[in-house]
């Protein structure tokens, strides 16, 4: 059975002469004696042995560095390539080569290896629980997440931006830098900017690509609707949001049954509106008015709506039937109404107010320990932005070709390590503060 030759770059290539039987006359093209592989390389493991990045199918962050080992051996990647079940003598990206047997020295120190490795993977895993008293606000947030038993989402909140992975540009070593481990939670001051540029990216164009190829329909809008319900100023939980969430789409599934518009539209007709909406909850401290019944506690939300024009009376008393409250208001979006003029001033439009109400998903609105664990429980296993009738699985773009970013400094392919290190072992500056940088620099000086 083919077993994984050593990790290490330098002396998995020095082996395979040995393993497939390639002289080192034929490898001689590495050092750019030859202008391309001689045929006795085979040519699926070219790409494998110039570039050693993981080329597994399975894995989508192609073009990431490995530092001898595949991406797709580490946890969160599944691969799926036939050298995990042992049907190949080879593979380009977890580089299983037919090796000779073990002996025991050999055996011993492959598991000395194995073992070290998975000590080095424990002792960069996280800052443990002891360390956390002294990580100020972010180390209470942990220990009040893991009170609440969030152990897991505790430990990433405390690790956050303290660690990271090593990045160097493939044809300039020179350029070195380093890439930010960040925790991902909805309610951490580091992240959550970041979540506004995904969700734009992934609605954004989607609902724009379904709105263009829509024909004029009299008597349709685009329009931003907000909800709101009572504030009792206690604190919610994932329960409370869930049951909120199948408010809305019972009111957008009445809205359409009871057909509560200005103005009868066939039933074909109705398939085609869709509605999409972001919870959000109001900020802990205000300025303007610091005495508040909920205390920032109002779950409400916000949303873009497309379909007939909605008869709001009517509207509005099915929402306080449903929900208790009349907190429902409907704003047209401007330039909607010159579609028919082929005026696109309603993207404009759409973009901005799609910005709106995702916008909150970048602002923690809390500013003690005590708020923020609050906040994380409440969301726990709820998600924040829902979709229902068109809006809902609309078609995906293509993915780009690379994940990884370009080198900040030549625009080259940037190799990104796998292996996490604390910020502080880690070389060069943080990769993203170099490239606003120099993006500054381009708008500025008026750089290429």
């Amino acid at each position: 059975m083919p077993r994984r030759a050593d990790r290490n770059p330098a002396a998995w290539a020095a082996a395979a002469p040995l393993d497939l039987g390639i002289s080192n006359a034929d490898l001689a093209w590495l050092d750019g004696v030859g202008a391309a592989p001689p045929a006795a390389v085979p040519s699926c493991l070219v790409p494998a042995i110039t570039q050693r990045v993981c080329r597994c199918p399975s894995v989508r962050r192609r073009g990431v560095q490995t530092d001898g080992f595949c991406a797709c051996t580490f946890p969160g990647f599944d691969c799926k390539c036939e050298c995990s079940q042992g049907r190949a003598a080879w593979c380009e990206c977890c580089r299983v080569l037919p090796v000779p047997e073990m002996d025991e020295a050999e055996r011993a120190s492959l598991g000395e290896a194995a073992r070290e490795l998975e000590r080095d993977r424990k002792r960069n895993s996280g800052i443990p629980p002891e360390d956390w008293s002294a990580l100020g606000l972010r180390g209470e947030v942990a220990q009040r997440l893991a009170k609440m038993g969030l152990d897991a989402k505790a430990a990433r909140y405390a690790s956050c931006m303290r660690f990271g992975f090593a990045a160097e540009c493939w044809e300039n070593p020179i350029h070195k830098f380093h890439v930010p481990w960040r925790c991902g939670l909805r309610f951490c001051p580091q992240c959550s900017p970041g979540i506004i540029v995904e969700l734009m990216a992934k609605y954004n164009p989607r609902i724009l690509a379904f709105l263009r190829q829509e024909p004029v329909r009299p008597g349709w809008t685009l329009a931003q609707l907000t909800f709101t319900q009572r504030a009792t100023g206690e604190a919610f939980g994932p329960e409370d949001a869930r049951r909120f969430n199948q408010r809305l789409r019972k009111f957008f599934k009445l809205l359409r049954k009871r057909e509560l518009f200005q103005r009868p539209v066939s039933a074909e007709g109705i398939k085609q509106s869709g509605l999409l909406w972001v919870d959000e909850v109001g900020f802990e401290k205000r300025g303007r008015r610091r005495d508040r019944v909920g205390g920032g506690r109002n779950l409400h939300a916000h949303g873009i709506y497309y379909g007939p024009l909605i008869d709001w009376p009517r509207a509005r008393d099915l929402w306080r039937e449903l929900s208790g409250a009349t907190g429902f208001h409907v704003k047209q979006l401007r330039g909607w109404n010159l579609r028919a003029q082929d005026d696109a001033r309603w993207e404009k439009e759409l973009s901005k107010s799609l910005f709106y109400c995702l916008k909150y998903t970048g602002k923690v609105p809390a500013v003690t320990a005590e708020r923020i664990a609050e906040l994380e429980a409440a969301f726990n296993g709820v998600r924040r932005v829902h979709a229902c009738g068109r809006f809902y699985r609309l078609p995906v773009a293509a993915p780009s070709a690379s994940a990884t970013p370009p080198c900040p400094e030549c625009g080259a392919t940037l190799m990104v390590s796998t292996l996490r290190r604390p910020i502080g072992d880690l070389p060069g500056r943080n990769l993203f503060e170099v490239a606003r940088e120099r993006g500054r620099e381009k708008v500025f000086m008026g750089g290429p």
